[in-house]
């Protein structure tokens, strides 16, 4: 989760490997949905 804009985390045009990212303000459906793809990832 970041306060900063997404471009201030990411590096050369994309994340880091294993990097979910969630703005704030966010909605409890998008935490949902983030922390859905950060379990899928890990599995």
């Amino acid at each position: 989760m970041s306060g900063y804009t997404q471009n201030a985390i990411i590096h050369h045009g994309r994340l880091d490997d294993g990097v979910v990212v969630l703005q704030k303000p966010f909605r409890k459906a998008e935490l949902a949905q983030r922390v859905r793809e950060a379990l899928e990832q890990e599995a």
